[in-house]
């Protein structure tokens, strides 16, 4: 990344064009796919966006959809660790395949 990409907060830097790389916490990204597959009930065809910022498999992390899970996915590890999380999760896709929701 050059130094004009570094302050810039899009896909790609206004200065010169570069594609710009996000550098995502790991957990958080995981956790991030998990919220979105547990909580989103948008119509994947026009009403969420998040199929859409996935390009050859490379998630775009600063586009509308990626940027809003993955912020929540940074509050949640603020209240729970990663442990927590995975725990809670693994308990509500059980009750969930039992509500079928």
């Amino acid at each position: 990344m050059k130094d004009c990409c570094q302050k810039h907060n899009t896909a790609y830097c206004p200065d010169c064009g570069s594609k710009i790389v996000v550098v995502v916490n790991n957990e958080a990204q995981r956790i991030a796919e998990q919220i979105h597959d547990m909580f989103c009930r948008s119509n994947h065809t026009d009403g969420c966006g998040w199929y859409y910022e996935i390009n050859n498999g490379e998630h775009e992390w600063l586009k509308g959809t990626h940027k809003s899970y993955y912020e929540k996915a940074q509050s949640i590890l603020q209240v729970i660790s990663v442990g927590e999380f995975k725990e809670w999760s693994e308990k509500f896709n059980k009750i969930k395949a039992i509500v079928r929701f």
